[in-house]
């Protein structure tokens, strides 16, 4: 108990003369003291709790993020914000190299990233660069502004995203000659200029513009 632990550690003088503790005052105020001592205690070890970035509650993490340079993405759930913010360190090591870009879309369900500069194809557009990749996330505007996000924390300032392209394999329905329906699997690539094989929204990023469009295309099967 936190009344005998004081009692122990009070000076002598306290303790002198032939009264139990129990019927000294000092030990009666201890006991008073008592329950306002441990709820102080517990709101201690919830506090420092919250400097860890694996324990800390939603708003302790954003303030942890902000310690670190980091906001959280638009479209980047806690658990992955939770994770950027354990691994700061990790992410500012693999800042400006192609090798961390890859690695750290990764960690976001981003698999085989190809980074070209534009300037293979362009000769004029020196410091621009292109990423594709392939996501089984759900394909719309918040999935590629998280991945323009990443990009642009981690690549080299002198560098700009000019494009992305996004690709992922979904299922869709077609009807065959028959009448009866069969389920296609089809390669779509997210980016004007692309067709598809099937309708839907399509979404690109210009990097001039620097914001994200949407389009709808149809194309018959």
């Amino acid at each position: 108990m936190i009344a005998d632990w004081l009692w122990e550690i009070s000076p002598t003088s306290f303790k002198t003369g032939n009264k139990d503790k129990t019927e000294r005052d000092i030990y009666k105020l201890y006991q008073v003291w008592e329950s306002n001592i441990e709820n102080f205690r517990q709101h201690a070890f919830t506090v420092r709790r919250q400097r860890f970035p694996q324990l800390a509650s939603s708003n302790a993490l954003y303030l942890l993020g902000k310690e670190r340079g980091f906001n959280r993405f638009k479209s980047e759930t806690e658990e992955e914000f939770r994770n950027r913010v354990i691994n700061a360190i990790s992410w500012y090591e693999k800042a400006g190299t192609v090798k961390g870009i890859r690695e750290i879309l990764s960690l976001y369900g981003f698999e085989n990233v190809k980074i070209t500069p534009v300037l293979k194809i362009d000769p004029s557009r020196w410091a621009e660069f292109r990423v594709e990749t392939t996501s089984e996330r759900q394909i719309n505007a918040e999935t590629v502004q998280l991945v323009i996000d990443i990009v642009n924390k981690l690549k080299p300032t002198h560098e700009k995203l000019r494009e992305i392209i996004l690709s992922y394999l979904t299922k869709t329905n077609c009807y065959l000659s028959s009448g009866t329906m069969a389920e296609t699997t089809a390669y779509s690539e997210m980016i004007t200029g692309f067709k598809w094989t099937s309708k839907g929204e399509a979404f690109v990023y210009a990097g001039s513009m620097g914001e994200v469009a949407s389009t709808t295309q149809f194309v018959e099967v």
